[in-house]
């Protein structure tokens, strides 16, 4: 992959509605994320869906999480949404609600994890404004409520909240059913 960022348009209402009901001590409860990865110190996660690798095979064994029948009919949609826009039959493999807190940043850094040699990594911001910056490969965007973007996570990349309200994505990992191969190259 060498590009950066790609950008579609997307109804976000049901997710937001959601996202905006789920009590403090949710996005407290996890904390896997923010301890193993310092970058992600500066973030909250909710969990909703993961798989593993092995052998460099993405497993087709999902582990649900208690979010996950909240927000089981969002993820069927976009799922359908995405095979539609890649033009391909896959499945949403990951997916975590992640807030970035207000006056912070995740650090320039790169995922380079067997996992996403695999998959195509989405983000729809849910919760953010015009002072929320996603860096990568030298390209500068406030993303927008609404829009799902195809990021490539493993060049250099990082997030700068200058905000006084927390930054809501969801991020999801989606996997081709077919190939188990590396995705394309993302153009701009």
């Amino acid at each position: 992959m060498t590009s950066s960022f790609v950008q579609h348009k997307y109804n976000v209402d049901s997710l937001v509605d959601k996202v905006k009901n789920i009590p403090e001590e949710e996005w407290n409860s996890f904390t896997i994320r923010q301890k193993k990865y310092r970058v992600h110190s500066n973030t909250l996660t909710i969990p909703i869906i993961f798989n593993g690798v092995s052998n460099g095979r993405i497993l087709d064994s999902l582990e649900t999480y208690p979010m996950y029948e909240l927000f089981k009919g969002e993820i069927s949609n976009l799922e359908s949404f995405l095979n539609n826009l890649i033009g391909a039959e896959g499945s949403i493999v990951r997916a975590a609600l992640v807030a970035l807190e207000p006056n912070t940043e995740i650090p320039t850094h790169r995922d380079l994890a067997e996992h996403f040699k695999y998959t195509r990594r989405f983000h729809l911001p849910l919760v953010t404004n015009d002072k929320v910056y996603f860096w990568i490969d030298g390209k500068t965007v406030n993303m927008k409520v609404g829009e799902v973007w195809e990021i490539n996570n493993m060049l250099s990349h990082s997030v700068r909240n200058e905000s006084n309200e927390k930054r809501i994505h969801l991020i999801v990992d989606w996997k081709d059913n077919i190939n188990n191969i590396q995705p394309p190259n993302l153009s701009v």
